[in-house]
């Protein structure tokens, strides 16, 4: 299931798009940026984060989250899209300033991670641009890039999900598993005891197979600090995957998913 994570914790507050919309976009010149810095509205973000998902995904979004900080200076917010899938949909997040204290970003996913202490992360890409000459069209080619990625990542791990449904696992073994996934540090002490309540009691009928040991696990994972909810998901994957390599079972995928376009720091 897509897990939408928007923490603001660092003095942003919560808002909504019409405040965003509404903030207006300082002069570069009397904020007394260089010559190569180019602004980009907040509301001429979203608008172009909305047109690709339309046109590579083309899903709806039914859910979006905001956040402003430093007087609308900085941006925070997600949305979700849904990619027609009761299992799972897919969150794209995004970040943006006005003062330089950060570039422009977008991330996506199943999960994804912003927050105002600036940890900013998505499972299948993330993306930042500099705020300089060209960004409007720079921005668009990364989305487009970032947006794209999304259906393979989603075709690789359906495919995993498949062969953990029709990997049979009693409940002793799937006990067995999730110790080792504190044994192999995947998992903590703390969290494995969510993650064996929920395989005890079968939470949301996942049934006894290594998808039911897999959503047990990640149940589990969700217990600590809020930034590691996504990497944690993460190495979760790439543990299954290898356990399924184990027991003779090819998952499409084995190394972490997510992609990194042009990464820069402002």
């Amino acid at each position: 299931m897509a897990m939408p994570q928007l923490m603001l914790h660092c003095g942003a507050k919560t808002t909504t798009r019409n405040e965003v919309r509404n903030v207006q976009t300082p002069d570069p010149r009397l904020m007394g940026h260089s010559k190569r810095y180019a602004s980009l509205p907040y509301e001429d973000m979203l608008q172009m984060i909305e047109g690709a998902i339309e046109r590579r995904i083309g899903g709806k979004i039914i859910g979006e989250q905001y956040g402003l900080n430093m007087d609308g200076h900085q941006l925070f917010g997600t949305f979700t899209v849904d990619v027609g899938d009761k299992e799972k949909g897919l969150v794209i997040g995004f970040r943006s300033s006005h003062n330089r204290t950060f570039a422009a970003g977008v991330c996506g996913g199943t999960s994804v991670f912003v927050c105002d202490n600036l940890c900013f992360s998505g499972q299948a890409f993330t993306a930042v641009r500099k705020h300089t000459v060209n960004i409007v069209s720079d921005f668009a080619d990364i989305l487009d890039t970032g947006m794209t990625a999304i259906p393979l990542t989603f075709e690789k791990m359906n495919a995993d999900y498949k062969i953990m449904k029709e990997v049979p696992v009693d409940e002793r073994r799937g006990a067995e598993i999730l110790g080792r996934n504190v044994y192999d540090k995947v998992l903590k002490p703390q969290q494995h005891s969510k993650a064996m309540e929920a395989w005890r009691g079968n939470l949301n009928d996942f049934g006894r197979s290594m998808w039911g040991v897999y959503n047990a696990a990640t149940e589990g994972a969700k217990r600590g600090a809020a930034n590691t909810v996504m990497s944690n998901r993460i190495k979760l994957h790439d543990w299954f995957c290898d356990e399924l390599l184990t027991m003779g079972h090819t998952p499409a995928s084995r190394s972490p998913l997510q992609t990194a376009l042009g990464l820069e720091i402002d």
